[in-house]
């Protein structure tokens, strides 16, 4: 399966995959461009630790622990206990937990909060730096700049002789594909057109006329 990064990539290319290939390179820049900027600003006006929705996430579990008890084994190893005596080992220093949600999501489950009481310590410590506010501003302080006309570019020496010919003008066969190939064990959805009720179209490509029929 493709990632959701490619996915969204694929869903915004759609406004411009018609576009010859010089105007659709400057198109995606320009993508780029106001996508790094709107999330510098909007990481700039968050002050948790944790980014909002992880920070948010990490409240309600704090809440949740507060009925477990924890009994420590060393300065480490705890075993976490609820109600009904069901308990789950956390082992603080290698960041794992036998419910596997702390290792897998490197974020601190329920049972690491009742665990750190007895450490005097934040459970945002144990949470991935990939979690936090500072990992988020640190991605988007790269600047994509813009390229301005090209006349006004400064060329090296070496690539001003270099001239590029055109694609080579051959077009395949057949009708040329507008929607993507699905991913392997993507299953795909088909929609109904409600003009028409077909599923070989939609709203904005329906052509069927109502007088004929």
């Amino acid at each position: 399966m493709t990632s959701n990064i490619a996915e969204s990539m694929n869903n915004k290319d759609n406004e411009a995959k018609d576009m010859p290939v010089t105007p659709l390179m400057e198109w995606l820049r320009l993508v780029v461009q106001s996508w790094f900027f709107k999330r510098r600003q909007q990481a700039e006006c968050i002050f948790t630790d944790l980014v909002p929705k992880v920070d948010e996430e990490m409240q309600d579990k704090i809440i949740e622990s507060s009925t477990l008890t924890a009994n420590a084994s060393n300065s480490d190893l705890f075993e976490v206990s609820n109600v009904y005596n069901k308990s789950r080992i956390v082992n603080m220093k290698e960041k794992t937990c036998r419910c596997f949600e702390f290792n897998h999501d490197q974020l601190s489950c329920i049972h690491v909060p009742a665990a750190s009481k007895n450490l005097h310590m934040g459970v945002y410590e144990y949470c991935s730096y990939y979690h936090t506010t500072k990992a988020l501003k640190e991605t988007y302080t790269a600047t994509v700049y813009p390229l301005g006309n090209s006349s006004t570019w400064e060329l090296p020496d070496e690539l001003k002789g270099i001239h590029v010919d055109s694609p080579s003008p051959k077009i395949s066969a057949g009708r040329p594909r507008t929607k993507r190939l699905p991913s392997g064990g993507e299953s795909i959805i088909k929609r109904k057109c409600p003009r028409c009720g077909r599923y070989d179209n939609s709203r904005q490509t329906c052509k069927f006329n109502f007088k004929d029929s």
